[in-house]
């Protein structure tokens, strides 16, 4: 089913790429990815081959594998993975999501009029469950999702019951991810007539709404013909609240459930109320980043040691970041900028000896949490290479 059949997918299906999804006798899903078509990569495996959506609930494995590298996935390559995917399959250029709120929002909302087939949207969703169920924390700089959109993934084959919904419970929904259309309706429904003059000749609506890709809809039958007045306004602004958070793109909503639910469905995903998967997905808050208790959880190979100097070095060095930089020290090591539940106590985080004093940069194996560390002989040297390493690497962290 095509959300428009004039223009093709961005992505076309590689079907005479290499079959990149190890079959029988393997527990896995294995992806393949290259840096160059990374998307491409991911895509064609979950379209282009009849068992690809099949296996999205296996625990997942991916092999990096580009200019003949080929990484061992631990866990790291994983984070890394999605980190780069998902901006890129976010992008309003890739068609597939805009942002919300006629574009004045930061979060993004499925595309009405986007050229991909709800399969697309299907396997977007699928990512999203893959990386729920593996464990992989997203925040909301690599997924800026609409938290409206996000809260509708725990429903299972229909919309929330709206009409039962208090209507200032139903304007707080709406308004994470539309907050300038509930601003403006927030105004018709406070509007004075006894000071201020009629809703009716004032404001100068019928039921119905403008929406891309559809155009104008009625909002009840022969909206075009009913006026919006005091008497009836609340009804109104329901009803437009219902149409823009739960109807208008329910098409594409839906496929983007069905392959999270495919993906992540199981019983921790069962037991999620709605908030919880928008705390897991949209949340903008992070942990502390205790220095004390990322000191006591770090191992040390080769030569390095608690008490080695150069260690003693990076210690001091790290003690004297903000809490930014702490989190693009984690990012560079784990492949994660978030702390999982437990804290400090529950990542891997090695520090290991890369060789003599030189102009080298530090390098990570995110898959094993290892931050390979040259043996720089002062504070200030550390200081340098270290946070230089930490603000401008993007890459997959293998070397």
């Amino acid at each position: 089913q095509q959300v428009r059949t004039d223009v093709s997918p961005e992505w076309p299906l590689m079907s005479s790429s290499r079959t990149l999804v190890t079959r029988a006798g393997n527990p896995y899903l294995v992806l393949s990815v290259r840096r160059s078509t990374l998307v491409q990569d991911v895509m064609s495996t979950l379209l282009g081959d009849s068992e690809g959506m099949a296996r999205v609930r296996f625990p997942l494995k991916v092999r990096f594998a580009d200019g003949g590298e080929d990484g061992v996935d631990m866990g790291g390559v994983q984070k890394e993975m999605f980190a780069l995917l998902l901006p890129q399959l976010l992008a309003p250029e890739s068609g597939l999501f805009v942002f919300a709120d006629d574009h004045k929002s930061e979060h993004l909302w499925p595309n009405a009029e986007s050229s991909h087939s709800l399969q697309d949207f299907e396997a977007f969703g699928a990512l999203l469950g893959m990386a729920f169920a593996n464990g992989i924390l997203i925040d909301s700089t690599t997924a800026p999702l609409a938290p409206l959109l996000v809260s509708q993934l725990t429903v299972d084959r229909r919309s929330p019951n709206t009409a039962k919904m208090p209507l200032d419970a139903l304007m707080a929904c709406v308004a994470t991810s539309f907050p300038t259309l509930t601003s403006g309706l927030r105004l018709l429904l406070d509007w004075d007539e006894a000071t201020q003059g009629s809703v009716e000749d004032v404001f100068c609506r019928s039921f119905e709404v403008s929406a891309a890709g559809v155009g104008t809809v009625p909002l009840i039958p022969n909206g075009e013909d009913v006026c919006v007045t005091g008497a009836n306004r609340q009804h109104y602004v329901r009803r437009y609240l219902e149409y823009i958070g739960y109807e208008h793109v329910q098409a594409e909503i839906s496929a983007v459930r069905r392959g999270f639910m495919q993906a992540a469905d199981g019983i921790v995903f069962r037991m999620l109320r709605p908030h919880d998967l928008v705390e897991w997905l949209c949340n903008d808050g992070y942990q502390t980043i205790d220095v004390d208790e990322l000191e006591q959880v770090a191992k040390y190979d080769d030569e390095y040691t608690a008490d080695h100097v150069v260690v003693r070095r990076f210690w001091r060095v790290v003690r004297d970041m903000d809490q930014d930089q702490l989190r693009q020290l984690l990012q560079f090591v784990t492949a994660s900028s978030r702390l999982p539940l437990g804290g400090c106590y529950n990542i891997t985080f090695v520090v290991q000896r890369n060789g003599p004093d030189s102009d080298r940069l530090p390098t990570a194996l995110t898959c094993f949490g290892r931050l390979l560390l040259p043996a720089y002989s002062t504070d200030e040297k550390m200081r340098q290479r270290l946070t230089t390493a930490i603000e401008y690497s993007r890459e997959f962290g293998l070397v």
